[in-house]
């Protein structure tokens, strides 16, 4: 009866035999089947439930219908209910409609389903299971279908965002400052020729932000006409290259492209990459279209890229206005931040204390002044929310012991059952039970002990920074507590690869104890170390 169940389903059917001996049942009930199911297949469970509490509950609930517990031998095979026959026969025949091979765990709980009048089905009714979702299940099983499924049709199309729609539904970040790049661009994209843009800085100093804030003014209508019912749409430039077809070039895919503004992260710098296929792939592609009077395009590019394309790619480079993006000031990156906090909040269940964002502006100036405001202090913003939530969140000791313990109780009770060795499963059973109730207990108090605000503090972002440069939290506040950088961080910072300037504030710390003789032979040591092949 048994041979098409995959091993998981055995087991379940095996387990359900136990567990009905071991409640005093003459048969195998079908909430004996389902106790089985929620043993052996627990991310399935999970994902049905949409927590593992539920699927302690509805354990729970079965036991609480089976008080006395009065065990019957094991050692005779336990007989299937009438209720449980017909719902592995409406499992089988499930399997059947979907052209799998094989029975498992989720065509089990679809067929105690089907048995609308059993125990096993009142029960996933209450707990909010639906038949749709037990059809997704066993569709989404990864069974191997018995007859082959047809190619699906057409080229595989390119994933576009709709920022447009985003900024409607309220997520995206409101745009601070960057009023004068966003004007440009408006008044580019208003023109009758030459009307792309080319937005053009070093990485992260804030050009996707500001066609997201073209997004939301659209999205208020806090435009003119001709641009009012324009939806913008971002992808890659890598994978708007990769995706076109290679026999023709066709129309761009995305929507109508009258009413499209196409923003296309990365495009002059697929000409600063090694290969020049992509920026002629590019012009291939693109060229048609921003010759038209269509479909509007902003591009993203950092200013030895946009060198490069007009220097491989002019054709493509003549369509657009360049409009220059500059790093903020300080001031201004403290503003953006502010903007962004609440989402960073609402992402990692934290609040930032007042003084965090200037704390990590400051920081991100000292350590990592390789990179450009605003990005280097929303990395450090969102990396403290991630510590301090972790390190709150990290279950204490106790608990992850009572875990592991009862994982070593569930293997030695199913080794247990494999064997036949019914009255040492009970025992392991019984084991579980009560460290299962230690472990609801240990949860509830570490719960209520995690539910007060968790608060992100200037002194956690100090901590971000010691954790990614490898220095004492001390040493780090130290070199923060300095006037800004100094000439040598600077000349520091032009002789050092990339990787290693979060190091500079130490050395540059040492130095100040130093003779200028000293900095100056450092210096000569360390521009011939560079300009030496293999040092």
């Amino acid at each position: 009866m048994f041979e098409r169940y995959t091993e998981t389903a055995r087991r379940a059917v095996f387990f359900a035999r136990f567990e009905a001996s071991r409640f005093g049942s003459r048969e195998i009930q079908t909430e004996h089947i389902l106790l089985g199911i929620l043993r052996m297949d627990v991310p399935l469970v999970v994902r049905l439930l949409s927590s593992t509490q539920k699927a302690d509950a509805i354990r729970q609930e079965i036991e609480s219908h089976h008080p006395d517990r009065k065990s019957t031998d094991t050692a005779v095979d336990l007989p299937l209910s009438k209720e449980c026959r017909r719902a592995l026969a409406f499992a089988n025949r499930e399997a059947e409609q979907f052209h799998h091979r094989h029975i498992g765990p989720e065509h089990l709980l679809l067929g105690l389903f089907l048995e609308e009048s059993c125990e096993a089905a009142k029960i996933l009714r209450e707990n909010g299971v639906t038949p749709t979702q037990l059809r997704e299940a066993a569709a989404s099983s990864g069974e191997t279908p018995s007859a082959p499924r047809p190619p699906a049709a057409g080229p595989r199309k390119p994933d576009f965002h709709d920022l447009t729609a985003a900024a409607a539904d309220g997520k995206l970040t409101p745009l601070v400052g960057r009023q004068e790049e966003l004007g440009r661009v408006l008044q580019i994209l208003s023109r009758r020729t030459r009307r792309h843009v080319a937005l053009i800085g070093e990485p992260g100093v804030g050009r996707s932000a500001i066609v997201s804030g073209l997004a939301q003014r659209i999205a208020e209508g806090m435009v003119v006409p001709p641009l009012a019912s324009r939806t913008v749409l971002a992808i890659d430039a890598i994978a708007l290259i990769d995706l076109r077809s290679p026999n023709r070039p066709g129309p761009l895919p995305g929507g109508d492209a009258a009413n499209t503004i196409l923003c296309i992260e990365g495009l002059f710098d697929l000409a600063a990459s090694q290969s020049a296929l992509g920026i002629l792939e590019a012009v291939h592609l693109l060229e048609p279209h921003l010759a038209s009077e269509g479909l509007q395009c902003i591009a993203t590019g950092t200013p030895f890229g946009l060198r490069m394309t007009i220097e491989r790619a002019p054709a493509l480079a003549r369509h657009f206005e360049v409009v220059s993006v500059l790093p903020p000031g300080e001031a201004e990156s403290v503003q953006i931040l502010s903007a962004m906090k609440p989402q960073f909040e609402d992402f990692h269940g934290v609040t930032y204390a007042e003084g965090t964002e200037e704390a990590a502006v400051h920081a991100s100036g000292h350590f990592l002044r390789h990179r450009n405001l605003p990005d280097r202090a929303i990395d450090l913003l969102d990396e403290a929310g991630a510590h301090v939530k972790l390190r709150r969140e990290s279950e204490p000791r106790e608990i992850a012991f009572l875990r592991r313990q009862i994982r070593v109780l569930n293997r030695n009770m199913e080794n247990a059952i494999a064997r036949h060795e019914f009255t040492d499963a009970r025992g392991f059973a019984d084991q579980e039970a009560r460290e299962r109730q230690n472990l609801d207990r240990l949860l509830e108090e570490h719960k209520r002990n995690s539910e007060s605000a968790i608060t992100v503090t200037v002194e956690d972002i100090h901590e971000t920074v010691a954790n990614r440069v490898g220095a004492p939290l001390a040493a780090v506040q130290s070199v923060l507590a300095k006037a800004p950088p100094t000439r040598v961080e600077q000349d520091l910072a032009a002789q050092l690869p990339a990787e290693l300037r979060e190091q500079i504030p130490f050395l540059a710390s040492y130095l100040a104890a130093c003779t200028e003789d000293d900095v100056e032979r450092l210096l000569r040591a360390i521009r011939k170390a560079k300009a030496t092949p293999g040092q």
